[in-house]
Parts: C-alpha cells; sequence; structure tokens
C-alpha cells in the first residue's frame, strides 16, 4: 500500500498447518479474521479465491480516480472535479513522501504534477505545473481549504470592524512597532501570500468503517511493554486535558479515513531543504511576523509549525516563506480534542503537559472562583494557545543553528534536546528560561562563526518564558488579547536573527549546512544565491526512518490497529474479528516546578557520544495526540 497511491485498501491471507485467516488493510485500520480449517470448510476456502479472483480493481481496493501510467518512468494521474468539470493532473516528481513500515496514518504525498487533457493524455498547453497534495485525513476533520477560507474571512470581518470604528484586533497589531506596515499589508488581499495558494481539492474515497461486532484485542501485533526511561529525561501523559483524571488513555473509536487532495498554484520548497541560514531565517521571519500574526488576528492557532509546514518560495530574487497544512488548525478556546505537533518543535508545555507557573501562587479574583465553579478546569491546564505556535519557531531556529551545520559539537548536543517522542529533556526544560543558560551552553556547542546567535536566542528564549509567566500571574490564558504583547518583541529579534544569518553566510569560517536527503555537506554558493534543493524524490532514512507506532504521518499517542469485516461483496460467510492494539505511551506528568538543577556536572553532559555526525530522527514525524 505505501508504495502505490492507488491503494485504498487491500486483502491479504495467512495460512499455518490446516488454519485460514483473512486479514483487511486499510488507512485507518487492519483486521484479522477468526480462523477456520480451510481443509474442511474447503466450500469457504474456494468461495474466499473465487471473490478474489472475479473481483473487480475497486473491490480489490484499487482508488478508480488515480491512473496509473508505465510508459517511461511510473507516473500516477489523479481525477479531481474542480471548477464545475473534471481535471487531470499527472504526477512528474516527488516533492515528499514519507515512508515507514506501517500502513496506518495519513501517508502524506505531496507531487510536483502537471495538468493534462486525460489518463494517458499530454499536458494542456500554458499550464505551469502545480503541487499535489495526497493525504488520508480523518472522516470528520476539517478541510485544509475550509480552514484558509473561513482563516481569510476572518481577516476581512475584522477590517470591517476597524473601517467601521468598531473593536477590532487590527487596533492592536498596526499599533506595534516593529518593521512591518501592516496597514499597507491588510489593503487588499496581499496578506494572503503568506500562505499557500490552494487552486482546488477535492474529498475522494473514504474507508470503510469498523463493523460493530468487531473487538479489539491488544498484543496481536506487538506485546504491551513500558517505554525504557532515561534518567535524564521525563516521560509525560499524553493528553493535558485529561492527565488529571489519570493516565488514562479514552477507548479507540477507528474513525474511517477519506482521501483528500489538495492542488496548489505554487511550488514551494520546505525550510528542511533550504541551503542558506539566511534564506531558512527570512522563512522563519515571515512565518512569525506576518502568517502567525495573521492567524492571531482572527483567532486561530495553527497547532502544527514545524520545518515541513514552513515554505520558502523563490521568485526571482524575492524569498517569501509561507505557512502551510492548516487541517489542524483550530480557533482558540473551541479546541477540546487531543494535543497534535512534531515532538522536535512543540511548546515546552504541551512536551510536560504543565504551564509555566510563577513561583508563589496566582491572584485569584472572582473570575477564577466562577470558573472553577462551573467545573471548567481549562484555566488550571495547559490551554493550546498562540504563544505555542510563536515558541515552535524557536525550536526550529535552534534545531537549524544545531542540526543543519556541518559540525560535530553541535549535532551531538542536539540529541539531548530533541527526542522524536511527547517528553522533554532536561537540556530542553532548562534552555527555556532566563538567558543565562543559552549563554553558557551554546558558546560550548555553536561553531565559531555562529556565535552572535547566542544572546540573540537566549534573548528570545528569556521573552518567551517571561511572556508565559506574566500572563498566568494574571490570570489571563484564556484572554485573546493577552497574547498580543509577545508578537513586537519577537518580531524584532527574529529580524535580527536574520541579519545575524546572512552575516553568517558570508564568513570564510562558516562550515556550511547538510543536506539531510543524502546526510552530505552543501557546496558553499554565492551568499546572496537563493537556490534550493528541489524535489527531492523521497526522503532517505536520515529524515525519515523507520516509525515504531505504526505511521510516519499524524497518529494518536494510543495507535491501536482496529478491526474490520472483509466487504460484504467480497466476504462469503460473516465470521467474528479480532482486533489488534499497538502499544500505549504511558509516561509521568513533570510540573516544570521539578525541573532539575542546572548543573554543568550533570550525567547527561558527562555521556556525550563521539559520532562523527549524528542522524537525528525526522522533524516531519508528526505525532497525533
Amino acid at each position: 500500500m505505501n508504495d502505490d497511491p492507488r491503494r485504498v485498501f487491500m486483502f491479504g491471507f495467512m495460512i499455518e498447518d490446516d488454519k485460514m485467516a483473512l486479514w483487511y488493510f486499510s488507512r485507518s485500520h487492519s483486521t484479522k479474521s477468526k480462523d477456520f480449517n480451510y481443509i474442511q470448510d474447503y466450500k469457504q476456502l474456494i468461495s474466499v479465491f473465487l471473490s478474489f479472483i472475479f473481483a473487480d480493481e475497486a473491490s480489490l481496493g484499487y482508488d478508480p480516480t488515480v491512473h496509473r501510467s508505465a510508459a517511461g518512468d511510473i507516473s500516477y494521474t489523479y481525477q479531481i472535479p474542480m471548477d464545475g468539470a473534471i481535471r487531470y493532473f499527472k504526477s512528474t516528481g516527488t516533492l515528499s513522501s514519507y515512508r515507514s513500515l506501517g500502513i496506518t496514518g495519513h501517508m502524506t504525498r505531496v507531487w510536483k504534477a502537471i495538468e493534462v487533457s486525460s489518463p494517458g493524455g499530454l499536458p494542456i498547453p500554458g499550464k505551469k505545473e502545480v503541487a499535489l497534495k495526497d493525504v488520508w485525513s480523518e472522516e470528520d476533520a476539517t478541510l485544509e481549504k475550509v480552514v484558509q477560507d473561513a482563516i481569510f474571512a476572518e481577516v476581512e470581518k475584522q477590517k470591517d470592524l476597524k473601517k467601521n470604528g468598531q473593536a477590532s484586533r487590527l487596533d492592536l497589531v498596526t499599533q506595534w512597532k516593529t518593521k512591518i506596515d501592516f496597514a499597507n499589508i491588510f489593503q487588499g488581499n496581499t496578506y494572503q501570500k503568506y500562505f499557500v495558494k490552494i487552486e482546488g481539492d477535492y474529498q475522494g474515497t473514504t474507508t470503510k468503517i469498523k463493523p460493530q461486532d468487531a473487538t479489539p484485542t491488544t498484543g496481536l501485533f506487538f506485546h504491551n511493554r513500558p517505554r525504557d526511561g532515561d534518567p535524564t529525561t521525563h516521560q509525560i501523559p499524553g493528553s493535558g486535558s485529561t492527565r488529571d483524571h489519570g493516565d488514562v488513555t479514552p477507548p479507540r473509536t477507528y474513525k474511517p479515513k477519506k482521501r483528500y487532495n489538495v492542488v496548489y498554484s505554487e511550488i514551494c520548497t520546505a525550510l528542511h531543504d533550504v541551503v542558506n541560514l539566511k534564506t531558512s531565517f527570512k522563512a522563519l521571519e515571515d512565518a512569525l511576523r506576518l502568517a502567525l500574526v495573521i492567524l492571531f488576528i482572527t483567532g486561530w492557532l495553527h497547532r502544527d509549525v514545524s520545518t515541513g509546514n514552513i515554505l520558502v518560495f523563490v521568485d526571482g530574487q524575492t524569498v517569501t516563506g509561507k505557512l502551510s497544512d492548516l487541517e489542524y488548525a483550530k480557533e482558540f478556546g473551541t479546541h477540546s480534542g487531543p494535543t497534535t505537533g512534531t515532538p522536535y518543535f512543540m511548546a515546552l508545555e504541551l512536551l510536560t503537559g504543565a504551564r509555566h507557573r510563577v513561583p508563589k501562587p496566582p491572584a485569584l479574583d472572582d473570575a477564577f472562583f466562577e470558573k472553577a465553579a462551573t467545573g471548567d478546569t481549562a484555566i488550571l491546564n495547559v490551554v493550546c494557545n498562540f504563544q505555542h505556535d510563536v515558541e515552535s519557531l524557536f525550536w526550529i531556529a535552534l534545531w537549524i543553528l544545531l542540526v543543519r551545520v556541518n559540525y560535530e559539537s553541535s549535532q551531538v548536543y542536539a540529541k539531548h534536546i530533541y527526542v522524536d517522542e511527547i517528553r522533554a529533556t532536561s537540556e530542553r526544560i532548562n534552555i527555556l528560561g532566563p538567558d543565562t543558560y543559552l549563554q553558557e551552553a551554546l558558546p560550548q556547542n555553536l561553531h565559531s562563526s555562529l556565535k552572535l546567535f547566542t544572546p540573540v536566542l537566549a534573548s528570545l528564549a528569556a521573552t518567551l518564558f517571561d511572556a508565559y509567566l506574566a500572563r498566568d500571574q494574571e490570570n489571563k490564558i484564556l484572554e485573546i488579547d493577552a497574547y498580543a504583547s509577545v508578537y513586537p518583541p519577537v518580531a524584532n529579534i527574529f529580524s535580527v536573527l536574520t541579519l545575524v544569518a546572512s552575516q553568517a553566510d558570508e564568513k570564510r569560517d562558516f562550515p556550511g549546512l547538510i543536506d539531510l536527503h543524502t546526510n552530505k555537506l552543501i557546496q558553499k554558493t554565492n551568499p546572496t544565491d537563493y537556490s534550493l534543493i528541489v524535489n527531492p524524490q523521497v526522503g532517505p532514512p536520515s529524515i525519515t526512518p523507520v516509525s515504531t507506532r505504526g505511521s510516519p504521518e499524524p497518529v494518536t499517542l494510543t495507535t491501536p490497529v482496529s478491526a474490520h469485516r472483509l466487504p460484504e461483496a467480497i466476504t462469503p460467510t460473516n465470521p467474528t474479528f479480532l482486533v489488534g492494539s499497538l502499544e500505549a505511551a504511558s509516561s509521568d506528568q513533570v510540573p516544570l516546578s521539578e525541573r532539575p538543577k542546572r548543573r554543568q556536572d550533570e550525567s547527561e553532559d558527562q555521556e556525550l557520544p563521539a559520532s562523527k555526525r549524528v542522524r537525528l530522527p525526522p522533524p516531519e514525524h508528526v505525532l497525533r495526540q
């Protein structure tokens, strides 16, 4: 299924001695039937094989809207209804494709494609190449275009409020003292260019639902076992919303998944494929000062800011950072489901499940007691908020300098910060705090040509930490306007980071960046050259290792493999089915008040590996809890 994008589901069978069992695999779940004796029940055996032999392609799990061409290089043509007509887009290359041994999950593919007249037809003259995303989303997930349209509609609403003299969050933004002329950006639809332009989308086929008589069974594929703990790290519960009720995982609902195709007008490059620091930090600057500010104005949270979701669009000598993948965005205060994000870049509060708190209890006012009396515990729990998206940019900036720069010490140090799990290492906990810690830690691990980054990043960490504490002390966690003050200072800091990055590119002793697809050094180019690594054909092990959770894309922290009957048209009988369940991640909550003491002789620092180049897990590996 991972090799052929036409696949919606597939069948299999297993024979052991005189026993036979049938299997059904899809993006949402897998199913195993009860064994039957194929020697004694030979009629059922014959019926099963005849069903397979005479079934059409759709019944065998092939999507009729995706066509495969083997003429020359293998390509796929997607049949997408758009603008009242059927249009065809043929793949011409792979922009991203994340692989794993698992088949459940979102299995996102992004193609470079060209519009053609028909399956097997020629390209339509005058049509430019586009990007086409093919993803399997939850059946009830909000479509990306729907979210983007809602965000743009809210911007227009805020503009109308301001025009009519009514209270608008645009009033807050236009008063900020930054280099950005927000009043000009919100003239017309200029603001929309900081998001990837969607030309059209299509919701295709849906996987079958789990039958009511299917029974979940643990240990069918993996034995449940506790994770091996690292004494220098802290494992945390999966959901802040349920942690007060113990480490209890809600029962899996085994929701079907739907195929969702999106056609983007622009072909962009993911941030982790950019070849120089200047372009990388310019993209981060645009993502913060423009895209995330626009989300703040509209009251939306992105909830998965990562190097794969920040894209770079180059038009001549103009570089624009864009924010993509909005399907998991939510309006602030409406999110009641599980936490989402890429572990490498998630905010520390989301990794620990505990809020940044002042040493003394916050002042308790009438509003606090009213919320507590009505059972509203959100004021006590971690609330997914705007600053979490902003903080992700800090961890991305640090990741670029530690992981992508060709310097052994920084790559070794990065292993003690970035782990591909929902947990916070002690080093990560220490970093986000007063600027004294980074001022001491970074010079020991950054290349000497990057020393100017140290005070700027230390200031950024301290600014974020102080903003958390101030908001907590004032009991304004649930007030949108309380987050406005964090953007101006952080935006100004990212302006400085972009300047420092452009200077670093020009230094003779700068060691250069690593191409994560080949793990090789990118040859130095003119520092003003905006060349990018374009269209990597497939993500190699350095950024796409095999997932142990059964999916290379957003998955729940508990990843059961659910059960499903074979389709009625193929199943000769109606046996009882079993369901397998992958191991569930369990962990202990770590309040930030119990941070490890900052000691230079800490065991984690004494046991640094001596490898010459450390391959870290993928930034693209997204966990959905």
